[in-house]
């Protein structure tokens, strides 16, 4: 098969190979250190809230008890997973990451957070670019892509909670898929030993294991893989199997935790109402997806009329479709479901925008007007991020700056032996790309949950938020 070669290279008059190679190689490691800056700033600004104050203690009840323990050990982490499954919930390999996270300093989530960000973004690139020299403008297309698209990117990325539940655990999805694509291109890279057979097991088992609609998406498309290596007549390696196999166990113990039907007594949503959540489901599809839409059709525009390698056209599409075929997947199943907030439609996003990338890493940009077109939208999505960021950062400083007088105001009363505070509270957050906007944060009740886990993080009888 004729490879496509034509990635754009902003310096076009560079004629040496290897120049153009390390200049590449540069570029692209200095764009993943601004991302990486970038997110560190708005992770270093963000407080905990909601369910992160419940996970910093071993999981024993919904409420907090006189003799809940805070996490000190990995054992404890075990041990409050267990209960977690059989009182809560079956995400164990998200939250486990949670409380691990939770038994450190903040300072030490905001680094490794920031990191996994980035590296989200790097996944996401080899899935797209497989076995192709640097791409810069796709690599930053990916980047501004996930800022852009990814639902409630607060809850979603900043949240210690959600970030382990969403980040985290798409990240191990993409790492867990990588070598059936990278398999397509190349049948050695990922060799049928052994030693990998029992690799994709384990990861198998935690991809599987990590959230209900991506976590099905993901065994979708590697059936998807399996059957495409079948059509192609590409021997499928044994760890294909493994893998498949592994993640439905992971998977199975994921849905079929006994805590998954105990947490329905606190869900306000108890009954399904299928009309209602197919409205809902469509409806939020519409709103989240409509501009990804726009730039699948744009990008898929412009593949095909640069292109007229059949074989290439026909391969590209069908690697995209499977991509795109098992996120729709991932939002259907919604349908059946109690509660659909917007952040589960993280996983299904962050697989059509591969599917994206995959396109247009195939695109063919040699001609002078193409190049000009491209340059012109890099630079305007750069302003509009700049502008996005900021208006971000203002907002999650804002918080952050609140919340801080509040922590201030629970040491100077505990300090004057006065246990039961009352806090001033933090102005509504704005932006979406902050934590505080749509999490639970302390309220007017002190008998709520989340009260109440606040005032056993700081350690005093009650807290309760006035105006």
């Amino acid at each position: 098969m004729k490879r496509n070669n034509n990635s754009l290279n902003f310096k076009s008059n560079i004629n040496n190979t290897e120049t153009n190679s390390i200049s590449n190689v540069i570029c692209f490691s200095i764009i993943l250190l601004l991302t990486f800056g970038m997110m560190y700033i708005l992770n270093k600004n963000t407080h905990f809230t909601s369910d992160d104050f419940r996970y910093n203690f071993m999981y024993e009840s919904f409420m907090p008890n006189d003799g809940v323990q805070r996490l000190s050990s990995f054992s404890d982490i075990i041990k409050s997973m267990y209960n977690h499954y059989f009182m809560w919930g079956g995400r164990i390999t998200a939250h486990t990451l949670v409380q691990f996270f939770l038994m450190f300093d903040k300072q030490f989530f905001n680094i490794i957070n920031s990191i996994a960000f980035v590296g989200l973004a790097v996944l996401v690139y080899l899935h797209s670019n497989v076995s192709k020299k640097i791409n810069i403008p796709l690599l930053i297309g990916i980047i501004f892509s996930l800022w852009f698209f990814i639902p409630q990117f607060g809850l979603t990325v900043l949240w210690v909670s959600g970030a382990g539940n969403y980040l985290w655990c798409t990240i191990i999805i993409l790492l867990f898929l990588l070598p059936y694509r990278k398999y397509l291109e190349n049948e050695h890279s990922f060799k049928d030993n052994t030693l990998n057979f029992i690799l994709m097991i384990i990861i198998g088992i935690l991809a599987g294991w990590t959230n209900e609609n991506t976590g099905g998406a993901m065994i979708l498309l590697t059936m998807l893989f399996i059957a495409y290596y079948k059509l192609k007549n590409v021997k499928i390696p044994n760890w294909a199997f493994s893998g498949f196999v592994s993640s439905c166990i992971g998977f199975g113990l994921l849905v079929l935790a006994p805590g998954n039907n105990a947490r329905k007594e606190y869900l306000v949503n108890k009954t399904i109402n299928i009309i209602k959540n197919i409205g809902n489901v469509f409806g939020t599809s519409f709103t989240l997806m409509f501009g990804l839409t726009i730039l699948l059709l744009v990008v898929l525009a412009f593949f095909l009329i640069t292109n007229n390698n059949t074989q290439l056209i026909s391969k590209s599409l069908t690697i995209s479709f499977m991509y795109i075929f098992s996120a729709l997947a991932g939002i259907i199943v919604l349908i059946v479901s109690p509660q659909i907030p917007a952040r589960t439609w993280f996983g299904p996003i962050v697989f059509i925008i591969v599917a994206i990338g995959n396109i247009y890493s195939n695109i063919s940009i040699n001609s002078k007007s193409l190049n000009i077109i491209l340059v012109a939208c890099l630079i305007g999505f750069t302003i509009k991020f700049a502008d996005s960021y900021s208006i971000a950062y203002k907002d999650i400083v804002k918080t952050y700056n609140s919340i801080n007088t509040q922590i201030s105001t629970i040491n100077t009363e505990k300090e004057s032996g006065n246990l039961d505070i009352e806090i001033k509270n933090i102005p509504k957050a704005q932006s979406e790309y902050n934590a505080f906007r749509g999490s639970r944060y302390v309220s007017d009740d002190k008998e709520s949950w989340l009260n109440k886990w606040m005032a056993k993080y700081y350690g005093v009888n009650s807290i309760v938020g006035v105006d």
